[in-house]
Parts: structure tokens; sequence; C-alpha cells
């Protein structure tokens, strides 16, 4: 709280007799709307300060419409159990419209093999395999291992010499320090986080949710 929020919570406690505990109560109600009023512009700032970082980066792959003029963002883990849990709604809300587009970022906040994953989906691009591997991978149980993930990628038909060079190029490391960098920028706290208009949605969120969250953008 700021520090006039924090004089006036104090000049409550130290009245004689006690403060009302409900005009205690109703004080700190007040605060916590202010603060969150406060939070939710800040990010909306900086989610228009972010732009073409969020929705126009050449480096992220795109599902449903690529000129869809309407932009949902998903910060994700591969081993996330929410953002597996995630994948029949998205699939649902792109059939049903075709105006959006789904930009997909590459959050790996789960451990090694969430950074190898994201490595290796990030190079299965340049071989147009990108989505068959992220539905191998998103399928079934989470990968828990570096041979696991690469079983995946044999799978689905990536040449595994030319996936091991991508995977160590510096451009990828680059990338994916891009995207934690702009996480923190949004102060985003975990996997999945959704980007809708101005908002910030956390978590398994409902398709209803989602959707209005696009109509107000």
């Amino acid at each position: 709280m700021s520090s006039a929020e924090e004089a006036a919570i104090l000049a409550l406690l130290r009245q004689s007799p006690p403060a009302d505990p409900a005009a205690l109560q109703a004080a700190l109600a007040r605060i916590e709307r202010e603060a969150l009023a406060r939070a939710q512009t800040a990010r909306r700032a900086a989610i228009l300060a972010a732009g073409a970082r969020l929705y126009g980066d050449p480096r992220d792959a795109v599902a449903g419409n690529p000129a869809g003029r309407t932009a949902l963002v998903e910060f994700y883990d591969v081993r996330c159990p929410y953002c597996r849990a995630m994948i029949p709604t998205l699939a649902r809300m792109l059939a049903a419209d075709p105006a959006l587009r789904l930009v997909l970022k590459e959050w790996p906040i789960l451990g090694p093999v969430s950074e190898i994953a994201a490595r290796a989906l990030l190079a299965a691009r340049p071989q147009g395999r990108y989505f068959p591997l992220r539905a191998r991978l998103m399928a079934g149980p989470a990968p828990q291992s570096e041979a696991a993930v690469i079983a995946a990628a044999a799978a689905v038909g990536l040449d595994g010499t030319a996936l091991d060079r991508a995977m160590a190029d510096p451009a990828i490391t680059t990338q994916l320090a891009a995207t934690r960098a702009l996480a923190a920028e949004l102060d985003l706290i975990g996997t999945p986080s959704f980007i809708a208009g101005g908002d910030v949605l956390a978590g398994a969120v409902g398709e209803a949710e989602l959707r209005d969250a696009l109509a107000g953008s």
C-alpha cells in the first residue's frame, strides 16, 4: 500500500477507543480495491507498450488465422498441466472463429526438460513441423526427459541432425530470453498466461472468460 494508505490504517488502529472493526474492514477493502485498480492500469500500460513484441514477433508460431483481426497470446510450457488442459478449449475457439489468431510463446518455467522441449519446438519451425511436434508433446503424459522430447521429434518426421543443429542456435536462446523478459515486464506469474486485449488471464480459464476478454479488446 502507499504511504498515505498506511497512515490512514495506522490512524484507525491508534484510535481510542479502538476503531470500529467494521470501519477498519471497510478501509482495508477500499485500499485493496484501489491497489488492484492501480495494478490493472499499470499492466494494461505494459501490454500497450509491449505492442509488436506481443502480437507481431515473426519468431512466434501462430495458430488459427495468421491475419486474423482478433489476437490471443498464450505464454505456455509444454509440461504445464494447465496448459495441456487448455488444448481442447483453444481448439474449439479457433474452429469457431475464423478471425482468431493464437500467438504461442514458449515460456519454459518447469525445469530443464521444459527448456529442451521449448528449444525443440522452436527448432522444428524451419522444418515445418512445429505444430505436429507440439501436438505430440502435449498429448498423453508430459515428457519427463530429453530422450522423450527427441523421440517425439523423430515420431513426427523431424530430421534429427538438423534439429540438433537448430536447437543449439544462439537465436533460440535469444528468443527464449526475450520471452522471459516480456513475461517479467507484464508481471506474469505462471503458465498458462493469456493476453486478451488489455487483460491478463492466468491459469486454465474458461472459454467464456476468454471470449469476454477478447470481446472487450
